[in-house]
């Protein structure tokens, strides 16, 4: 007999790769110290999951993603959450409470800690692996600390999705040689080659005081038509640099749409611009004008201003949430207490980080990602005010560089660069 009955099923397409030590090695290690493995990426991916294969336990454990510094773990990249440790031996798999974007050729280190001992597989080999002093009171610090190398291999891997950043640029990241210090409403025109969601538009400045808008307008017959978005009221930074501010609310465009990149100012301030087309847009209308609904009545002039808007992939989860925008614009960006310089902006890697004010003690410089993960940490020498810093191992976007006076407690500047 055969009745009216069937499955519905789904076909499994998995885009998931694995990097690490995937077999299950013989010996077992039940040390708790904090311990790590490198691996080196042959491709750009996110890593989104760790995975160690240990013999049971009781109590919890972290597993954390750190980057490479001389051979040895650096600083922390991302982070599980504390979770308990499986009572049964085999696999177990944490994913990171933020995924973690590598590039081609990079190296980074695969972390664990037990809070209690757990039997941990592995055998001899190189590359050797990371051992810290520090056991679960340690945590998974922002640093790994001091570490010894011993030539052991351990069943750990992570689990990555293959693929580039999905935050990209469009507009103008060059520097321009010409400043204009008008204050007049302006914008560019730019047309996207395929759909995504504009998150933040950023200029480069001279620095200055006051505050400053920025929106997106629709296109209408070759000028700037309605408003699309708006960012809030936000001080100028009063170093010269990229300034970046995000939008309240995301803009989704389309493949093929023109839209317009507009900024004003409420003092004079220098922006960087050139002679050439695409033509940019001018109000006659200055500060008190803000961001209106449309953008009016404006000329048309072959100047390119340094200025671009940075977007999302559609599906991509890096989307500030509009009741959060205000917030992430002002912790970015405080008002500076220090003339700070970075160049050259954009990079290809390394680049000089210089200060106006010498100080006694030693200032810290933090990098960090867009969206606000460390990436790295270092420590000046007392009585400079320069630096030479690189971006070697990063992918191409948008960092973000503070400059911190720790002995006071204060964040000095914060400044966005860009690697090209």
């Amino acid at each position: 007999y055969r009745y009216s009955v069937y499955c519905s099923y789904t076909l499994e397409v998995s885009t998931s790769k694995t990097l690490g030590n995937t077999e299950v090695y013989d010996l077992i290690s039940n040390h708790n110290y904090r311990r790590a493995i490198q691996v080196t990426f042959p491709e750009a991916g996110t890593i989104e999951s760790l995975s160690i294969c240990h013999a049971g336990g009781r109590g919890n454990m972290l597993m954390a993603v750190y980057s490479n510094s001389s051979g040895v773990p650096g600083s922390r990249l991302g982070v599980t959450s504390s979770v308990p440790v499986n009572s049964s031996a085999g696999w177990q798999t944490v994913s990171l409470v933020s995924p973690v974007t590598v590039s081609p050729g990079q190296t980074v280190w695969l972390s664990w800690v037990f809070e209690n001992t757990v039997g941990v597989r592995h055998t001899g080999g190189s590359p050797a692996r990371a051992q810290s002093g520090a056991s679960w009171s340690g945590g998974m610090p922002q640093s790994f600390g001091t570490a010894s190398l011993g030539n052991y291999r351990y069943s750990v891997y992570c689990s990555y999705i293959p693929g580039s950043s999905s935050i990209k640029l469009l507009g103008n990241t060059d520097i321009y040689e010409l400043i204009s210090n008008l204050n007049y409403r302006r914008a560019v025109p730019v047309t996207f080659t395929e759909a995504g969601t504009i998150q933040s538009l950023s200029i480069c400045h001279t620095g200055g005081n006051g505050n400053m808008l920025m929106g997106v307008y629709s296109n209408s017959s070759g000028t700037p038509g309605s408003r699309l978005a708006v960012t809030s009221s936000v001080a100028v930074n009063s170093s010269a640099g990229w300034q970046t501010v995000s939008l309240v609310n995301p803009v989704t465009v389309s493949a093929g749409q023109t839209v317009w990149l507009s900024w004003v100012f409420e003092n004079s301030v220098g922006v960087r611009h050139t002679k050439t087309p695409p033509a940019r847009a001018q109000s006659g209308e200055s500060w008190s004008g803000g961001m209106p609904q449309s953008f009016g009545t404006a000329s048309l002039a072959d100047f390119r201003y340094s200025v671009y808007c940075s977007y999302t992939l559609p599906g991509s989860d890096e989307t500030i949430p509009a009741d959060e925008a205000d917030n992430t614009v002002s912790d970015l960006f405080p008002m500076e207490k220090e003339q700070v310089l970075i160049y050259p902006n954009p990079t290809d890697g390394e680049f000089t980080v210089s200060w106006k004010n010498i100080y006694d003690h030693r200032l810290i410089i933090t990098i960090y990602s867009i969206s606000g993960q460390l990436l790295k940490t270092v420590k000046t020498d007392p009585g400079i005010n320069e630096i030479i810093l690189n971006l070697n191992g990063m992918m191409k976007g948008i960092y973000f560089i503070e400059l911190k006076d720790r002995k006071n407690d204060i964040i000095l500047s914060r400044s966005g660069i860009i690697k090209k």
